[in-house]
């Protein structure tokens, strides 16, 4: 629906319309899980930007496009979006845009496996944030900081930038970013050996994101819980919540339902080990 109203609008010379319709209906998409949607509206909205001469459509679109891409596993794909995004950004005047820019890098480069340079990206959206006095902004920054932390093996670090983060989310009323932090610290008290504390964040985690309708984060938590119960010798639970998650991405077509699998039929194989 929404991308055939993108369509319409584009074809009816509503350039500005279309291409602002896909760009604020960003986060209805990564929420809901409807990543293929989100990539099909994003691709016909970037089209329309780039039939209408209107630059900073296309730069902003580049960057929504590698967004649904970086959730639907293509980080490759995402990079060269978010490149084509910044030589753009260049020739604009638009400070917010710059510092989502260097946020996705951040996301993108950390799954690469490049944490350190992830790392200096978020610093510098972190300061881009603070000069436009998005403090929200300021917030995923830091998470994102943490996160990284998590990947070098300093989870001591990442607790303290990602506890700071969740601070603003729960200030400024952000159940979203809350719901992340929570998830984020997971992942610190997990690298630490405390099972008990991460999975305490993660409950908190499902919880809020249950209550918001992010099905594909509630999914990508379940899996989690399920590697934890599956390293303190619960298999029986951790079968449960590995079911629970394939269910949720199968039924939204996910590539991480392929993931998921994998360390079920694990568990039904004497002497093999899950996935890492």
């Amino acid at each position: 629906m929404i991308e055939a109203a993108v369509r319409y609008a584009a074809q009816h010379g509503l350039v500005r319309y279309a291409w602002q319709l896909a760009y604020v209906m960003t986060p209805f998409y990564q929420r809901s899980g409807l990543w293929h949607d989100w990539t099909a509206t994003a691709r016909t909205a970037l089209s329309a930007a780039r039939s209408g001469r209107d630059l900073a459509g296309q730069a902003c679109l580049h960057r929504i496009l590698a967004g649904a891409c970086f959730h639907l596993g293509d980080s490759a794909a995402a990079l060269a979006e978010l490149d084509r995004a910044r030589d753009l950004l260049t020739r604009l005047d638009l400070p917010a845009e710059q510092a989502y820019l260097h946020s996705n890098y951040g996301s993108v480069l950390s799954r690469l496996g490049r944490p350190e340079e992830a790392t200096t990206h978020h610093r510098r959206a972190f300061e881009l944030y603070r000069a436009a006095g998005l403090r929200l902004g300021e917030a995923y920054a830091m998470e994102g900081i943490g996160s990284c932390a998590n990947r070098l093996g300093q989870p001591g670090r990442a607790i303290t930038s990602i506890t700071a983060a969740m601070d603003i989310h729960i200030e400024l009323g952000d159940p979203y970013g809350e719901a992340s932090s929570w998830e984020r610290l997971g992942d610190s008290y997990r690298l630490l050996g405390e099972h008990g504390a991460a999975a305490s964040c993660l409950e908190r985690a499902m919880s809020l994101f249950r209550r918001l309708g992010s099905r594909a984060d509630e999914a990508g938590i379940l899996a989690a819980l399920g590697d934890i119960q599956l390293s303190e010798g619960e298999p029986a639970a951790a079968r449960a919540s590995f079911q629970q998650a394939l269910a949720i991405f199968g039924e939204l077509r996910l590539p991480q339902a392929d993931e998921v699998r994998g360390r079920l039929a694990a568990l039904t194989r004497p002497g093999r080990s899950l996935p890492a």
